[in-house]
């Protein structure tokens, strides 16, 4: 009996895994296709792996979701859950920063500025050097200043404490360097999240 469940589940993954496969195909290229696949409560989540010549392995770039169905008229067995258009540019963007990783160089969008996903893991980075891992750079918009900078949101999470909007964290566009927050903000964003855990006794101090 073990042995026909699991050959059923495995059936259905391979169905769902054609429709999520062609899914894809259609909303980023041929060069995306599913991975790993997890199942519960009749909700799949595939990740999304990217395949490049420059890449000797594929990797992992984003989720995709879908619903399975009782097969209908249409003989559906799956209902994909469309991406967004900010989960597809977060996903060519992952893709791209891998391409560029694995060269050992910077990602840079086709007009040759520092990607937003490049310059956003550039600004967690120092928040992580600076402050603690718990601090993250959210959103991203690339200003036109001189020069020009990408800008981030600083947010923090630790379980059940999530603080956004601590301020912002700009990234060179150009040259991916990172403005250093003054010594006296970094003491008020300790001071602003020590604050808020002493109202939560059940998080940990950082």
């Amino acid at each position: 009996m073990e042995i026909a469940v699991t050959s059923n589940h495995l059936m259905v993954e391979a169905q769902v895994r054609q429709r999520v496969d062609h899914y894809l195909a259609e909303a980023l290229g041929t060069a995306y296709t599913s991975s790993t696949a997890t199942a519960r409560s009749r909700r799949w989540s595939f990740l999304i792996a990217y395949q490049d010549v420059a890449l000797l392995q594929p990797c992992i770039v984003g989720n995709v979701y879908a619903q399975q169905q009782d097969i209908g008229l249409n003989n559906d067995v799956a209902s994909i859950i469309p991406l967004t258009a900010e989960q597809i540019r977060e996903i060519r963007e992952t893709a791209a920063w891998e391409v560029a990783r694995r060269h050992g160089e910077l990602a840079r969008t086709e007009d040759g500025y520092i990607s937003r996903h490049q310059a956003r893991r550039l600004a967690r980075r120092w928040l992580d050097q600076h402050l603690s891992m718990k601090f993250s750079a959210t959103g991203g918009q690339r200003l036109p200043s001189k020069p020009p900078v990408w800008q981030f949101l600083i947010e923090f999470n630790l379980q059940d404490v999530r603080l956004e909007q601590l301020g912002v964290i700009d990234v060179n566009a150009q040259t991916g360097a990172v403005t250093p927050l003054p010594d006296e903000q970094l003491d008020h964003l300790r001071e602003q999240v020590r604050a808020t855990i002493q109202l939560c006794p059940s998080t940990a101090a950082i």
